[in-house]
């Protein structure tokens, strides 16, 4: 099937006769037999379409086997980003940054009220005590970090807001309350500015759960 006339010099030149093989000195016989053509007939002078036709015929079953190769490729999920253009619209979206809910104003305010009320005992870059888990030896915990580090970001923002006015002492801590110190605003700055330390992922977790603290609890159905 290789050598048959058909397939020589790439079927000459788009528009040649059935004669094409003769050139080659083959016999074109078999060539015309097999396109339905009774040997000797001169296609291109009694039917001039029938050279469109022909090459319509023998080319169709190649376009079809590439374009059924198209939509497998397809099937597979994968896609070439540098051949075409339309690769970049089924890229992966990134995630947008999720919103904080203070504003940049707030955490400039914070860092002066931080390091004057809090940075004595949270250092002045919000790191804490390295081994604040261990309490000291007057079974006191020392002052945690505040910069994501530590647990600060398990609580809501009602139980930070809460234990700034209150201190920690409550829960064995020696934190004292700035109720009579720092009014709410000035509390919203100062966590501003903590938070502010605080990455995308872990500001992310914290909002989660500050969400979920502030629902309202729905009653237990009995029965």
């Amino acid at each position: 099937m290789m050598n048959h006339p058909m397939h020589l010099h790439g079927m000459k030149q788009l528009g040649q006769t059935t004669d094409f093989a003769k050139d080659e000195g083959e016999d074109t016989s078999d060539v015309q037999i097999i396109a339905g053509i009774r040997p000797g007939f001169d296609t291109t002078k009694e039917f001039p379409e029938m050279k469109k036709q022909f090459l319509i015929v023998l080319l169709l079953p190649v376009a079809l086997f590439g374009l059924a190769g198209c939509e497998n490729s397809g099937d597979t999920g994968t896609t070439d980003v540098g051949s075409s253009d339309m690769s970049l619209s089924v890229l992966p979206e990134r995630s947008l940054q999720l919103k904080r809910w203070y504003s940049e104003t707030q955490v400039a305010r914070g860092d002066n009220l931080f390091q004057v009320n809090c940075a004595i005992c949270h250092k002045p870059d919000a790191s804490g005590t390295t081994k604040w888990r261990e309490r000291d030896a007057k079974g006191f915990l020392p002052p945690p970090p505040l910069n994501g580090t530590a647990h600060a970001w398990h609580h809501p923002l009602s139980v930070l807001r809460r234990t700034v006015r209150l201190g920690g002492v409550r829960l064995g801590g020696t934190m004292p309350g700035f109720a009579d110190k720092l009014n709410p605003e000035e509390i919203d700055a100062i966590l501003a500015w903590v938070q502010s330390h605080w990455s995308d992922e872990i500001y992310r977790i914290w909002h989660e759960r500050n969400v979920q603290a502030s629902k309202p609890l729905q009653p237990i159905k009995k029965g």
